[in-house]
This record gives structure tokens, sequence and C-alpha cells, in this order.
């Protein structure tokens, strides 16, 4: 009955008999049926986390009687579930089989320990024997950080630290092979730091700032079994060494591409917290100046878009001013044009201090230089020899026999000073009247291109510097009274550029030195001051938001030329946020690709000693990129016939022309043009060959046309189809035609101060005539 009940119910039975076991006394004879274990007093077992079968040593055998089950017995005191079943394996051989019912984890329990006994077919029992289980551990766990975060340290340079940090790391499995941390390792290479065995992190050589600002540092740990964590990534700044240097992250140079608006200069840039700024200096006031400079192109800006005249025109400036430097002026032949600027800048004049010259009476005729006009001028003056001399931007003089000057524009002493002396009425002759006004300022003497432009309305009198009006302060401008000139019938005046002209010696005499351009003089009215600050505006500019979230007391200024910011705060984080947000800006299409200089100068101010330190300059180059430059081309039918009357009557010669200018690969005629030639080779013969512009078309575009034997020069910023309209209206006559068969005319034209020229295009004329006569004979 029991061999057939164990069959059926094999489970039900142990349970059955198991609970019979624990309430009644078992029949056991460990002489006839046992365990045998070869003398040891029990079994010992081994299980990997990743198993569930139980390497038994010994193997686990009952002797002596057919075994009809095996069961596990629970130490009295043991509370804790066994999780293991066995069952019989052989049972001629009486052996066993232990199992894990499921893996086991040796990181919760790595031993466990419980008794076995085997029960014989007629029910005896064998002597129970203790087994002791280890769960053998498995490297399923790669080592872990114990902290969350990437650790960021700042270190000072010049110093070698045996501990910078200590970092830790943890194994969650169970064994020493796997669960301990046997090592770390820095898997980045070309830095000078080293780390234990147990976390310590230390620097090998001493850090320098100027080698390295900083180190990221991929650490990683390794267990026993060389299992590796995820890399912990370890900051490392070298504080920048302190010194009068305020500031930190500002880049030595930063690219910047035409047409892409504005972009930030100083976008990571961050007040220092050096020593020098604590202690017992308490910083209350900040005071930051930006500054955009751009000397080394052309007259301190990028201005070749248009050239000066051109300038005046895009300002609105009055068409009555007579500009004195205009490269159709035959009498600046003398003069030495920019070295620089030979071709593009033809009405920049260079003086050396003895080569003035005359301006003719046709010039400059009804005296405009009175008691009512504006004059304006870019001057870049040289400091050389004797301050003390007399330099004459301008002067107006007698002719001969005295050196009364009457008007005169000059550098003396590094002041800008004006003259003007009244001459005297009846009853007036002992009125003192102001006479000379002197400017003192930085500008005059320091080596660089400014703008100057007086508006005189006697007495009173305003000066433009590069746009900004002059504000008048004590005793600058020193104004010099002195008496009304006499007048005399015998006498005359000169005036002169460049120099001063002496009557009585007959020579020009207290010339200027340095350059001259756009000089121009609106007589009897006063030219609008915003058109005088619109001559020196700048295609290139600082910028800032037009809102800033910044608190009271901070304060931001900007020029009217827009290349000088000044901040005034006490805020560091407003005068942080205000500086990382300045901005460069060039609106210009072509720009002169080059470098920028944008300069930081820092005062700080303090409360406890009002003491104040200057800090020293720090600059950013701004290079800017180059661009692809247009294309400028001139086509037409470049040969075409004319009877002989038609010569006679005037023909156009250009009537089909056409100025493309391309970019990029993009066809417009939208583009301004500045300059157009007609060069005609051999000259024209005045007896009977004459070319003609379309003069009232020109005043109407207010375009500059010179005709003369060698053809026509036109000057003025205006659109390409405008110049096309003026070119495809210039006639030829020739009341003899049977002189020439062929007669070429060569046309260019220009962009930027002759930055883009065009292909020179050959129209060839021929009389249709005489050529069918030529080919007879």
């Amino acid at each position: 009955f029991e061999i057939i009940f164990y069959k059926m119910f094999k489970y039900r039975f142990i349970i059955f008999f198991t609970t019979l076991h624990l309430s009644t006394s078992h029949k056991i004879n460990s002489n006839i049926f046992y365990l045998e274990t070869h003398g040891n007093t029990g079994y010992h077992g081994i299980l990997s986390e990743n198993d569930v079968h139980v390497n038994v040593t010994p193997p686990i055998r009952a002797i002596g009687e057919l075994v009809c089950f095996f069961e596990i017995v629970r130490h009295h005191h043991n509370n804790v579930d066994i999780p293991f079943e066995i069952e019989v394996w052989n049972q001629d051989a009486g052996t066993a089989l232990l199992s894990a019912i499921n893996p086991l984890n040796c990181e919760q329990i790595q031993n466990y320990q419980f008794e076995i006994e085997a029960v014989s077919c007629s029910g005896t029992y064998s002597q129970r024997i203790a087994i002791n289980i280890r769960v053998q551990d498995v490297n399923e766990f790669s080592p872990r950080w114990i902290t969350n975060s990437n650790p960021k340290i700042e270190l000072k340079q010049g110093q070698i630290y045996n501990e910078i940090i200590k970092i830790e790391a943890f194994d969650s499995d169970c064994s020493s092979k796997y669960g301990d941390i046997c090592g770390y390792e820095i898997q980045s290479k070309g830095h000078p730091f080293s780390i234990s065995k147990n976390g310590v992190l230390s620097n090998r050589k001493i850090l320098n700032f100027s080698i390295s600002h900083s180190y990221i540092l991929p650490i990683v740990a390794f267990d026993c079994a060389m299992n590796k964590s995820l890399p912990l990534l370890v900051t490392i700044q070298v504080k920048r060494p302190c010194s009068n240097e305020l500031w930190e992250g500002i880049a030595s140079r930063i690219d910047y591409t035409p047409g892409t608006g504005p972009q930030s200069i100083f976008s990571r840039a961050s007040l220092s917290s050096c020593n020098f700024l604590s202690s017992k200096l308490y910083p209350i006031t900040y005071k930051i100046v930006v500054k955009l400079k751009t000397r080394n192109i052309g007259k301190g800006c990028d201005r070749n878009t248009y050239n000066l005249q051109n300038q005046r025109q895009l300002c609105g400036a009055n068409t009555r001013s007579i500009n004195l430097l205009t490269n159709s002026l035959d009498w600046l032949n003398i003069f030495e044009t920019h070295d620089k600027q030979k071709k593009e800048q033809p009405s920049m004049i260079k003086l050396n201090g003895n080569n003035g010259a005359i301006i003719p009476d046709e010039i400059l005729s009804n005296d405009p230089l009175q008691k009512k006009f504006t004059l304006s001028v870019w001057l870049k003056h040289f400091r050389n020899g004797n301050k003390h001399q007399k330099e004459h931007v301008m002067c107006k003089a007698d002719d001969h026999r005295k050196n009364r000057h009457h008007f005169g524009i000059f550098i003396r002493n590094c002041k800008l000073i004006l003259l003007l002396r009244q001459t005297c009425k009846e009853g007036e002759e002992n009125i003192f009247r102001p006479a000379e006004w002197r400017w003192s300022m930085p500008e005059v003497c320091d080596g660089e291109w400014h703008h100057y432009a007086l508006n005189m309305n006697f007495p009173e009198i305003t000066l433009i510097v590069d746009g900004e009006k002059w504000i008048n302060e004590s005793n600058n401008p020193e104004i010099i009274d002195d008496w009304p000139l006499h007048p005399t019938k015998d006498l005359k005046t000169k005036i002169t550029v460049g120099a001063c002209w002496q009557g009585s010696e007959g020579k020009l005499k207290h010339g200027f030195d340095g350059y001259l351009a756009g000089l121009t003089i609106l007589p009897g009215i006063n030219e609008h001051i915003e058109v005088l600050k619109c001559l020196h505006q700048c295609a290139e500019t600082l910028q800032v938001p037009a809102s800033l979230d910044i608190s009271q007391g901070t304060e931001i200024i900007i020029n009217t030329g827009e290349n000088i910011i000044v901040i005034d705060g006490n805020d560091r984080n407003d005068i942080t946020k205000l500086i990382q947000q300045v901005a460069y800006l060039n609106t210009q299409e072509f720009p002169s690709a080059g470098k920028r200089t944008v300069a930081i100068n820092t005062r700080v101010m303090y409360s406890n000693n009002n003491k104040t330190i200057l800090l020293s300059n720090q600059k950013t180059e701004i290079n800017i990129i180059s661009v692809p430059e247009p294309t400028i081309k001139i086509v037409g039918t470049d040969n075409f016939f004319r009877e002989y009357n038609d010569f006679k009557l005037g023909v156009r010669i250009l009537a089909d022309l056409h100025i493309i200018i391309s970019s990029n690969g993009a066809y417009s005629n939208n583009n301004k043009m500045e300059s157009c030639s007609i060069h005609i080779n051999p000259a024209l013969n005045p007896d009977h060959e004459e070319l003609n512009v379309p003069e009232s078309l020109l005043r109407m575009l207010n375009i500059e046309g010179k005709v003369s034997d060698e053809g026509v020069n036109m000057d003025g910023g205006e659109m390409v189809y405008n110049y096309e309209r003026v070119l495809r209206q210039v006639t030829y006559t020739n009341k003899k035609p049977a002189y020439y068969l062929n007669r070429q005319f060569k046309i260019s034209c220009s962009q930027m101060e002759n930055r883009f020229i065009s292909n020179e295009y050959v129209q060839t004329v021929s009389c249709h005539s005489l050529l069918n006569l030529f080919h007879k004979l």
C-alpha cells in the first residue's frame, strides 16, 4: 500500500509523511539503512547564482535498503525558508539530486544550513545529516559611484596637490573577487594627473593657466575581475593667476561673417574673483568702457562702400556745399595722395608741412568765409617737430605787402584753432569781438583719422567731432577777442589749403603735416547737425539689446557713433550680463576683410579708502571673413555702322549698352554704381569732333560729369539702371567722318572706391558709306 500510494501521490505523501514524521517517532535503523558520508561529519554544497543544481560533496547516497525518497529537515531554530528540493536521482544506486527551486542571490544570502534524511520503501528512516550550501558569486554587477554628480574643482596654478579629491566606488557583487574595488584609472592621456588605487587624485606636474585653463578627466573604477564602471567626469579648473586683469573668459579672437547680423563678442566673459578684489577693499563701483577700434582701415572705419562725395549725398548734405578736394579739380595735382589709397581715394591728399596750395579764385568766389557758413573736414595729424608751430588746414590771408590772417583753421599745441577776423564797420573800429576759438582735445594729436565740422553763425559756433556735438567746458574753448580788420583798397586775399600765404614774403608758410580729405564749405547757411553726424556714421558698430533686465543703479551709455559703450554699476551680475551681450555688427555687404579690435578698459572704485584701481586693457580681435566679391560686366553691340550724315548730326554710340552685376551667381541691376568713364584714344579733334552728355539728366541724378578731349568722367552714387540711361544718351558728333574710318570708345565703371571695377568694354563705331567706298577702291 505504501509503495502504490507513493507513486500515485508522491508530493501529497511527502507532506503527509513529513507531518507524520514531525508528530510521531520514526523507525530508525542506521545500521541497516543509512546515508553514506565517507567519514565526514556532513555534506558540503556549492551553487552558482546562475544555476539551480547543487554540487554536493560527498555525493548524497542511501545504503542498506531501497530508497523511496529523501526529505529536507528544517532546524527547529531556523525560521528561514529553505529554497531547495531533493529527489531520488538513481533508486537502485540510492543517490539523490539536490536543487534550488529558483536561482538564488548571493547578495541576499550566501550560506544555507539544514539537514537531510532518506526514507526507505519499508518506512525505515536513515540518520539525519547536516548540509552546508554556499551560494557562489557571479560577476553580474559593474562598479558604481557613490556620488551622483560629476565633481568640479578649482585649483591654483603653480602647486602640487597630493590629494585633489578622493573618489569612491562600490560593487554590489557579494564576493571579494567581484565585489571589491581593486583600483581606479584615468582614461584620457596628455594630462599631468594620476590616481591611486584608493581613488586619490593628484597632479604630477605643476599646473599652469597659460598652458591649459581646464581639464576634463574621465575616471573609471574596476573590480578585481577588471569589470569597469561608467566614467566619472572630474573637471579641474585652473584659476587665472591674480593680476590686474579683472575679466576672465574673454576670447583673444572671434570670426565674423558679413551678412550674419550682430555677433556677441564676450559671451563667456565673467568678473574675476581674485584676491585683490577682496580682503579690506570692497568695490562699490565698476566703470567699464568698451571701444571698437578700426584704425587700420581707411579713416578709422570701413567707409569704402561709398566715396566721401557719395556719402554726402546719402546723408542729405546741402548741394550748395563746395568740395575743395574733389578729384575733378586740376589744381590738386600738386598733392601726393594717400600711399595706400592712390586709386581708392584720389581726393585724400598728403601734406608734409611744405606743400600747401592756393585755391583758384573761381572755386571760392564771393568770399564764402564770413559770418555764417559750415566747414567740415577729415584730417589725420602727425605730431612731428615743434608743437608750437602753426599747422594750417586752411587759411585766408592778404595777397601781398601784409601778413594779416582773415580766416584760418589750424593746429597748434595740440589744439584745434579757428580764426575769424571781422571787417570793421563805421563807428565800430575799436570794438573787440570774438576772433579766435581754441579747443583742447586728445583727438588732435593722436595720429588717427577724425571728422571735424564747424557751424559758424557769428558770434555763435558749434563744433561736431566724429559725429558728437562738442560740449563747452570752462575755458574750453578759449575765446580770444581782437580788433576788427580795417579794409584796405589795394589788398586782396588768397585762400590756401595745407599752409598759409605770407603776403609780405610771397610764399606759403605754417604747413600742415598729415592727411586731409572731404574739405567742404557751405557758404551763407549752416548744415543740419544730423547731416554732420551722419557723415561720420560707420557701418561697423557695437550693439546691445534694446531691453535689458538690470537692477537700479546700473547704467549703460552708447555714443552717437556706436563704437563706444560705457557701463557703470556696482552689481557684478549686472555688469557681467551686460558685457556678455555686447555684439559687433557690420552692415556692409562687402566689408574690407581683416582685423578689428575691441578693447575693454575697466576701473574699480572702492568705498573704504576712495581707492581707484585702473586695470589693464583687454582686447579681442574681430576677424572679418572675406566674402566673394561682385563682378561688373559691360556688354553691348561692340561694332556698329552709321551713315556719313548721321555722324554729322550726332549718333548715340552706346544705345544698347548694359551693365550687369553678379554676386554669388545672382544677377542684379539694383545696385549702386559710383563712377563710369569713357576713354578715347587718340583724343578728339575739337575742330570737328565732340562728345556730348545729357546735362539735364546728370543734374537730376546729381552725377558730376566732366567732358574733355580724352573722354568723359562721371562720378556720383546712383543706381546701375540710371547710369545705363546716361551712357545710352552720350552722343558722338564728327563733322568730317572721313578722317576716321573706325573710332573706338573704351568704357569702364566701378563701385566702392574702385574696389570693384568692370571689364573695359570697347565700342567701335564705323562710317558705313566710307567703308563701302574704301572696299570699292
